[in-house]
């Protein structure tokens, strides 16, 4: 199995994984997690991914995608139309913005995987902590390291 589908899949069911950021460059961060819910909506390229401090080699991230609406998101993974579905719960009054994604498919549905996020310019950062150590709580900072149970995702809007 390819380093970026293994990845995508250890996400959906339960591992490290992250995500980035959205935002036009002199647009303001809104304050509720209703506004930041419209922000996050369409369609997402996944631009860099990292997991317990590896990071995956840029081709291998091509046709991976993450699609929100509403408190959904639906990822596709490279060459798949679809590798799951999980509902969000944001909460933007927190410093860093909490996320957490509570897997709605398969053998780990109904479990949630806690995180933080963040907008910078263009791009959606998502940084995840896998459910074999959610007992460690939710990431403090935007960074992964060996055996951590962190995974980063940086994501760009796809321009329809």
């Amino acid at each position: 199995m390819r380093l970026p589908t293994l990845l995508c899949f250890v996400l959906l069911v339960g591992c490290a994984c992250c995500l980035p950021a959205l935002l036009a460059d002199d647009a303001k961060p809104p304050k509720d997690a209703k506004d930041d819910s419209k922000l996050l909506e369409g369609s997402w390229k996944v631009v860099a991914l990292e997991a317990d401090g590896r990071k995956t080699p840029a081709k291998e991230l091509k046709g991976m995608r993450w699609s929100f609406k509403g408190l959904e998101v639906q990822i596709a993974d490279a060459g798949e139309k679809s590798a799951g579905k999980s509902s969000l719960k944001l909460d933007s009054s927190k410093t860093p913005k909490q996320i957490d994604l509570v897997v709605s498919e398969g053998p780990q549905k109904g479990k949630t995987m806690q995180g933080i996020f963040k907008f910078e310019k263009d791009r959606l950062v998502i940084c995840l902590r896998g459910l074999e150590a959610a007992k460690k709580g939710r990431p403090k900072e935007f960074m992964t390291e060996a055996d951590s149970s962190l995974g980063m995702i940086t994501l760009e809007r796809v321009k329809e």
